[in-house]
């Protein structure tokens, strides 16, 4: 089975030279669910900024839809970002946009053509149930929708790997629920592979996948 991501012998230092995490090794298969768990500070934001070629390691070879992250040049990460999917756990809402039109100036800056700028921002919108929000700012929105409309954003492009920073805080065990049935239906529907952190297993159990911990820089499985 092709594999989207292939760590190995991941090492990251801080500032400090202390090390955050320590000889990781890691596969995903191209269409996995897989969710991260982990306390505060553990490095679970660390490994999806690495991931992205935000964060670079000490050491170790990291491959995200088979190219080396840690050795491409500016243009071509820039070119494989655009191919990832990404909520973030802090949302900051685009100035003075509402949710169609934030879609839009994504996709518009992608280089996407109009005609495409509309059809994807309006498959996206349908995908998740949010007409009725299209002209709703997202600072508008309730924590549930917020995340949602989002996640609207990190999939509108159709990206390959799609990745959501604890994306369930502070949602309420109800908001919990129908993120997660949001996130399922939309890996499901597009075959993503995706890989969700958090730091609590009762909401990160609502999404049917592989479950590992990430604890004092290294990886446990998770019984």
């Amino acid at each position: 089975m092709p594999r989207m991501i292939q760590i190995s012998e991941l090492t990251f230092a801080g500032r400090d030279r202390r090390r955050i995490l320590e000889n990781l090794n890691l596969s995903v298969e191209r269409g996995e669910v897989l969710t991260l768990i982990g306390p505060p500070h553990s490095g679970k934001t660390l490994l999806l900024e690495l991931l992205q070629g935000i964060a670079k390691p000490l050491s170790g070879q990291i491959l995200v839809s088979d190219r080396n992250v840690t050795r491409l040049s500016p243009a071509k990460l820039q070119q494989l970002r655009q191919q990832l999917g990404v909520v973030p756990q802090r949302l900051i809402c685009p100035a003075q946009l509402n949710l169609e039109e934030a879609l839009k100036f994504k996709l518009s800056w992608l280089g996407l053509s109009a005609k495409q700028v509309e059809r994807k921002g309006e498959e996206a919108i349908q995908a998740l149930g949010l007409v009725s929000l299209r002209a709703k700012h997202l600072c508008e929105l309730n924590p549930v929708d917020q995340r949602t409309a989002y996640l609207a954003l990190a999939i509108c492009h159709d990206p390959v790997l799609l990745m959501c920073d604890d994306p369930f805080m502070s949602l309420g065990e109800e908001g919990e629920a129908t993120f997660a049935l949001s996130l399922m239906k939309i890996q499901q529907q597009r075959n993503l592979t995706l890989l969700v952190t958090g730091q609590r297993p009762a909401p990160l159990q609502r999404i049917k996948g592989r479950m590992i911990a990430l604890q004092a820089g290294s990886f446990h499985k998770v019984n």
